[in-house]
């Protein structure tokens, strides 16, 4: 099933993973709003890139330990695909977001 087609897409839910990490709208208006699961405070990068692989907008903090959430505003992003680029104490997810 297509991420782009549900209304949450998570990443790395297996329960041996450090790093979980799920986003939601999907597709998205004006925020995203990111969901991860830290097992310590981290540093942790938020990324959106497009098609091109180019860094559209960050966004950056320290994590705190459990489940941290943050909203990621994108109203200043051009409708389109985009890919959600997360990384944490060396981790790095990746998801793919739609921007109506």
């Amino acid at each position: 099933k297509d991420p782009c087609d549900s209304k949450l897409s998570f990443i790395a839910l297996d329960a041996n993973d450090e790093l979980q990490f799920g986003m939601f709208p999907n597709p998205a208006n004006d925020n995203v709003n990111v969901h991860f699961v830290s097992l310590g405070e981290y540093e942790f990068i938020v990324e959106m890139l497009d098609i091109t692989g180019r860094v559209v907008s960050t966004n950056s903090g320290v994590s705190q330990t459990g489940l941290n959430s943050l909203a990621y505003s994108i109203s200043s992003i051009s409708k389109g695909t985009y890919l959600v680029r997360f990384r944490m104490n060396g981790d790095t997810r990746v998801a793919r977001v739609m921007v109506n």
